[in-house]
């Protein structure tokens, strides 16, 4: 089992890194195709507002989590290992941003469900047979598998840890 530091640095590297760059990539596609058909196609642009409210809060989202939740869990992780204190922090316990962070996730299920609907399931329109449209469909259902996997790992294996290590260092003062 890798330490939490290594957890982390995979969820940046790998989910993060996918998210900044996958999300402009599609809202660019969805952008030409809105602008293109959105007259004949009315539900381009009910995609587009969803796929740019994702956008919206997960920027935020990973802006809280890479500056404040990831470093508070590695602090935490290095007082285990060398005896040193706690890190200090604005919240009492690393449980305050998990609640947060799973409210998040829940958010973000709901836009992907939403997006999923809006798609028909991530397929395209039969009128719509152009590469930018088939490339566009295909990349939103990589986008929600990717940002499964995520949410999983986070609240699956590094939030749920991150709380035991808290507790066992807690009683460990």
């Amino acid at each position: 089992m890798s330490n939490l530091r290594t957890l982390v640095a995979h969820i940046v590297d790998t989910h993060h890194a996918y998210l900044r760059r996958e999300l402009p990539r599609l809202e660019a596609i969805i952008a030409k195709m809105s602008a293109n058909h959105g007259e004949e196609r009315p539900e381009l642009f009910q995609i587009q507002q969803l796929l740019q409210d994702l956008q919206d809060d997960l920027s935020t989202h990973l802006m809280k989590e890479e500056q404040v939740l990831f470093p508070h869990i590695g602090g935490l992780e290095l007082s285990r290992e060398t005896g040193g204190p706690a890190p200090h922090s604005c919240f009492e316990s690393v449980q305050s941003p998990i609640r947060m962070m799973f409210m998040e996730h829940d958010r973000v299920q709901t836009l992907l469900q939403e997006l999923r609907a809006a798609t028909a399931n991530y397929k395209p329109p039969q009128a719509m047979t152009c590469d930018c449209a088939l490339r566009f469909y295909k990349g939103l259902a990589d986008l929600e598998a990717d940002l499964l996997e995520h949410i999983r790992v986070e609240n699956d294996e590094l939030f749920p840890r991150a709380i035991e290590l808290e507790h066992s260092l807690a009683a460990c003062r």
